[in-house]
């Protein structure tokens, strides 16, 4: 993560105003009006209130976001809600809703799903440091109602956090949309139906599930104005997630260091071509080896060539 992609929230505003990518969705009953208590509001919780837009641009050029599009000051809140687990029962969830100190009655939403957070307390709603609320604080400086869910596990949910499982994000963020709903008239504000999608990482394929609910109906009210997610593991199982063999698993840091530079010398004395099977020859010679999948990437050892061991990333 460089601190150059922290500044992409700002860029994101007027992307997902001009609409980035655009569906038209069925209307179809939602899952609260087939009985079930989805999105309800548990508690709520007031977080820091930033008055001025001066206040605003503090935080976010603090974190190394851009203030260009900073209108208004921002309140912000911790929503609990009832969502679903994996297996589809009962659970509750929290996240971040920030709201314009000014501007419309009537808000469109965004919604940002963050990317990859190893604790609890760097989910948005617990507000550790700005760069967990900076896309929510450009968004809402901006004029926009930002809602930015901790995920299941994270923040003040309960259980273990399911990394990567995009339905129970998509759960969590749509059921976010719909406690946001529930609760903003009480802070002066109404939402309409449009909701600009984006996330980053994580967060970028958590956003297309988010966006392909929507534009499939999966909420009465909310529809999708547009999309744009950023660097998701859009096809994790086949690039991410490879068939390691077992000399891999007993890779060591040492060897994991010295085999995941591309240009860098592999010899068999620091591994051997059956731990890196994920490459192939090019050359009868072996002076030049390429990824055995599409890849840009190349490397040119004394005489083998070698990937990442597992975890060496």
């Amino acid at each position: 993560m460089t601190r150059y992609m922290r500044t992409t929230a700002g860029v994101l505003v007027g992307a997902l105003a001009a609409g980035a990518v655009a569906f038209t969705a069925p209307a179809v009953a939602d899952d609260r009006q087939r009985g079930t208590e989805r999105g309800r509001i548990v508690a709520v919780q007031p977080l820091r209130t930033l008055t001025t837009k001066d206040d605003v641009a503090r935080v976010l050029a603090a974190a190394e976001f851009k203030t260009d599009e900073v209108r208004y000051g921002v309140d912000t809140y911790q929503l609990i809600y009832r969502t679903v687990d994996p297996a589809g029962q009962p659970t509750v969830a929290s996240g971040l809703v920030a709201l314009p100190r000014g501007g419309a009655r009537e808000l469109t939403t965004v919604s940002y799903t963050h990317g990859t957070e190893i604790n609890r307390t760097d989910a948005p709603s617990m507000w550790r440091d700005g760069w967990a609320v900076g896309p929510a604080l450009t968004y809402a400086s901006a004029g926009f109602a930002a809602v930015a869910p901790d995920y299941l596990g994270l923040g003040l949910g309960p259980g273990p956090h399911p990394f990567l499982d995009v339905p129970s994000e998509t759960t969590a963020a749509l059921d976010l949309l719909r406690a946001a709903r529930e609760f903003v008239p009480r802070a002066g504000h109404t939402l309409d139906r449009k909701v600009l999608v984006t996330g980053f990482s994580q967060g970028g394929t958590a956003a297309t599930g988010l966006a392909r609910a929507l534009a499939g109906g999966a909420d009465g009210w909310f529809r999708l104005g547009a999309l744009s997610p950023i660097a998701g593991a859009y096809d994790a199982r086949r690039e991410l997630l490879p068939p390691w063999t077992t000399s891999h698993r007993r890779s060591t840091a040492a060897t994991r260091a010295t085999c995941w530079s591309p240009g860098t010398a592999c010899t068999t004395s620091t591994t051997s071509r059956a731990t890196c099977s994920r490459w192939t020859a090019s050359s009868s010679s072996s002076t030049e080896c390429t990824p055995a999948r599409t890849s840009s990437r190349r490397c040119r050892p004394a005489s083998t060539c070698c990937s990442p061991s597992e975890g060496g990333r």
